[in-house]
């Protein structure tokens, strides 16, 4: 015993500084997120995964990924035009979008409330995830859609997405209210994921006179 005391008290400088350093690593250790159990997973909300599909093909699918437009019945029809229609009206009056365009688009890209990114989630115009999306989402056929919880949030968030493209800008103010020039351009920045969708969109504003609601108090 003599011994020991002998040695702590001629050694406790040392040992003292390794009994600190060995008490520091035991603390920094103890923070780390892994002891005690595993990584903690981060929640899936699609953005990631998106990534690189909507930096290579935008917000909508292109080439063989595009869709075909189904028949739809004039009852449906009817009664998704009739249910929109003010909605686009109204959309029209804030971002000088023409309604005709607006509703066409939603008609076309949710094949008039039928598809399931329509039915499901409240997505009329097929909006992809996006890098920059933090609402929710839902995977539909292997692809991330955005999730609304309401219809009228789906066409917002349209609107808010054209309105904040550079071609929209320039659209506004020289092609105002000619929703045939809005049609070429929109299919030109690729609107939309259903095939001939220029096409699409110039027959239903002509079947439904959908022009009529841009005339109607104008801009």
């Amino acid at each position: 015993m003599t011994i020991f005391w002998k040695f702590l008290r001629t050694n406790w400088f040392p040992i003292a500084l390794v009994v600190l350093v060995l008490l520091a690593l035991a603390r920094k250790n103890w923070r780390l997120p892994f002891l005690g159990g595993p990584p903690r997973q981060e929640q899936y909300t699609g953005r990631a995964d998106t990534a690189s599909e909507t930096s290579q093909m935008g917000l909508w699918s292109e080439g063989n990924d595009r869709l075909d437009m189904p028949s739809i019945g004039n009852a449906a029809s009817a009664a998704f035009l009739k249910r929109f229609g003010q909605v686009a009206h109204a959309e029209q009056q804030k971002f000088k979008i023409p309604a005709s365009v607006l509703l066409g688009t939603a008609y076309i890209n949710s094949f008039a409330g039928q598809r399931e990114s329509a039915r499901t989630a409240n997505n009329y115009f097929a909006l992809a995830c996006s890098p920059d999306w933090d609402g929710e989402t839902q995977t539909l056929g292997g692809r991330c859609f955005r999730r609304y919880p309401t219809a009228w949030e789906g066409f917002r968030d349209f609107s808010l997405y054209l309105s904040d493209q550079r071609w929209v800008l320039e659209a506004k103010q020289k092609a105002a209210l000619d929703w045939r020039a809005w049609a070429s351009l929109m299919a030109e920045h690729r609107m939309s994921d259903v095939r001939q969708y220029e096409a699409e969109l110039v027959k239903v504003i002509e079947a439904y006179q959908l022009y009529e609601l841009d005339r109607k108090n104008g801009f």
